[in-house]
């Protein structure tokens, strides 16, 4: 069971915000009128739902040693990664620079990853982060050449929450 320090909080947490993701990418790339909140309450209900079926599963969602003995580490990670978003968004707001703002929100959530990945032994983190680096990079490199900021933060963000949703799928089916 790769997945017992992640739990079933951790799944929906992943869920929920890979669905986020999705409603960005909806907009960037159809447009504000796009109405995406029924997709995104239908997707969190469903997800919800998985989520809350696999927590029935007392081996499961009783919780690792691995993650109880580290909570600090935990926190820190979260921390620093709060920390990092609030200095991110205060930083290219200073200087107008918010077309950027989507994928460098994407690094920082993806480099978290990487000592989560570690921390709770789940090498799927580890290619997520990965993914999401990759992909911000690429949104910010589209855009300083000159394509449509829409077109590049669209497709960022429709890659970070289909490989969110794919991770969280994965997970689910390490653990069942």
């Amino acid at each position: 069971m790769i997945m017992r320090g992640f739990g079933t909080l951790g799944l929906l947490i992943g869920n929920s915000f890979g669905c986020l993701w999705l409603v960005w990418a909806i907009k960037a790339l159809a447009g504000s009128n796009a109405p995406v909140w029924p997709a995104y309450a239908t997707a969190l209900v469903v997800s919800a739902v998985a989520v809350w079926r696999l927590n029935r599963r007392s081996d499961f969602s009783s919780g690792g040693k691995q993650f109880r003995s580290r909570p600090i580490v935990y926190v820190a990670i979260v921390a620093g990664e709060i920390v990092a978003l609030n200095l991110l968004v205060y930083g290219l707001q200073s200087y107008g620079l918010l077309s950027y703002l989507l994928p460098a929100i994407g690094l920082v959530i993806g480099v978290h990853f990487f000592p989560l990945a570690r921390l709770f032994g789940v090498p799927t983190m580890k290619l997520l982060g990965t993914v999401m680096v990759v992909a911000a990079f690429a949104a910010i490199g589209a855009i300083l050449i000159g394509f449509p900021v829409a077109t590049a933060v669209g497709a960022n963000a429709l890659i970070n929450g289909v490989s969110l949703l794919a991770t969280t799928v994965v997970s689910r089916r390490r653990a069942a």
